[in-house]
């Protein structure tokens, strides 16, 4: 798989006139997503990137390997930091059951035009990125060898956490600390 460009911007919007009040309002074109594949899955990568763009235009891949698993694990914490999840399950289970592998992920980002985001817990949510990767998850979850949940993919929920996904990847991979 050859490396795409990344495309920082998480969320296309334009303004234009709502016809029924005469105010301008902002109209979201289109948002990126940003999602990780993780070591378990390795085997199965191009065929989950294949599904994944099969629905939606891929703007970047890029594969990464960490120096150590500790490395990796201060990765997964930071992009876990603003994730609804507990951050006690994400070290017990998802952490845990990671450093088992070798430390490396694939990092990816896709476009999906014209978004459906709904309100979703106290957040925002786009429901087809969300029931493809919980599909994704069922399909390949019976070919990872002590399966626990999420060490498939992570697949950003919304706007926010594909911005927050985008400052930590700038931040601890591109500029890592020397």
């Amino acid at each position: 798989m050859s490396e795409i460009q990344f495309v920082p911007k998480s969320l296309v919007r334009y303004k234009c006139e709502d016809s029924t009040t005469s105010k301008t309002i902002d109209v979201v074109e289109g948002q990126y997503f940003s999602g990780f594949l993780w070591a378990p899955s390795e085997k199965y990568w191009h065929n989950i990137i294949r599904v994944i763009s099969s629905k939606y235009q891929i703007t970047y891949t890029k594969k990464y390997k960490f120096a150590s698993h500790k490395d990796l694990e201060n990765l997964i914490i930071k992009l876990y930091k603003y994730d609804r999840v507990s951050m006690d399950k994400i070290k017990k289970f998802k952490i845990k059951n990671l450093m088992k592998y070798d430390p490396i992920c694939f990092h990816f980002q896709f476009w999906v035009s014209h978004p459906e985001n709904i309100k979703r817990h106290h957040d925002y949510a786009e429901p087809n990125v969300i029931k493809m990767k919980n599909d994704i998850r069922k399909k390949y979850k019976v070919h990872i060898d002590g399966y626990v949940r999420d060490i498939i993919l992570h697949i950003s929920d919304n706007n926010t956490q594909t911005g927050f996904v985008d400052a930590i990847i700038k931040h601890a991979i591109y500029h890592p600390k020397v």
